[in-house]
């Protein structure tokens, strides 16, 4: 065995003895401690600014009220007592060709798929008023919708949806 073997085969046993987690953690305690002392504004405001939105929130929070709201769906204002209701009461919307009972709340959602469902919906509805119409207006505002591409809400718009279809 040479020399340096010697060296390297003592020195990796003695590092290995000497490299424990308290060392590890002293030196970067050390270098954290280096770091503050070089920005102290960025340290006080690390420490003061959640310090203070704590005090603040707490400060809120004995200036409030509780109120005590049951679970369920509450539809009452300012009251200290809210009231209850189930999500899926079922006092709420009627379509004749639906036979089930709709539930008393009907949320609209603000995502893509509940905009999807909601024009499929209007669209049915608008659908089944169609029965209404002579056959004449029938044909008129199937032609302008279908052949046409009439289909603005807007009545003054050149693309408006035919007055045969309403």
């Amino acid at each position: 065995m040479t020399l340096q073997e010697k060296l390297v085969k003592t020195s990796s046993k003695e590092l290995s003895t000497r490299r424990t987690s308290w060392t590890f953690i002293r030196s970067l305690l050390w270098k954290n401690w280096l770091i503050k002392n070089r920005q102290p504004a960025a340290t006080a405001c690390e420490i003061l600014v959640p310090t203070f939105f704590i005090l603040l929130l707490g400060m809120l929070k004995l200036i409030t009220t509780t109120v005590d709201v049951p679970a369920g769906w509450s539809d009452d204002a300012d009251n200290t007592a809210g009231t209850r209701y189930n999500l899926f009461q079922p006092t709420g919307l009627d379509i004749e060709w639906v036979d089930a009972d709709l539930p008393k709340f009907a949320l609209h959602e603000s995502t893509m798929t509940g905009l999807m469902l909601k024009l499929a919906r209007q669209s049915i509805d608008d659908g089944l008023r169609l029965e209404e119409l002579s056959a004449s207006d029938l044909t008129a505002c199937r032609t302008g919708v279908l052949a046409g591409g009439l289909v603005d809400t807007n009545t003054s718009s050149p693309f408006s949806v035919p007055t045969e279809c309403s």
